[in-house]
């Protein structure tokens, strides 16, 4: 075998595997391709259509833009030990 012809045959060797390679990098990226999520809906308090329609028992409910209010107090921090300056 002369010169030539192994160094055509190594360039042949390496360009298909190369080949190869980008192949079954392609194969795996398109396998593991997730199928789209149903994408997110943001409404806003009265959107659905359900303000005060059917039933007209919604003054007493707390609207949708403020937090419902609460007779409970926040809990209370513990109380600082003051230290003692040592003598």
């Amino acid at each position: 075998m002369g010169e030539p012809s192994f160094f055509r045959r190594n360039l042949l060797l390496v360009a298909g595997l190369h080949l190869v390679a980008l192949g079954a990098m392609w194969f795996w990226s398109t396998a593991s391709v997730r199928p789209k999520s149903e994408p997110i809906l943001w409404l806003d308090g009265g959107a659905l259509g359900g303000g005060g329609a059917a039933g007209g028992g919604s003054e007493g409910a707390p609207s949708a833009g403020r937090p419902a209010e609460s007779n409970v107090s926040p809990a209370e921090p513990p109380p600082v030990n003051p230290q003692v300056p040592v003598e």
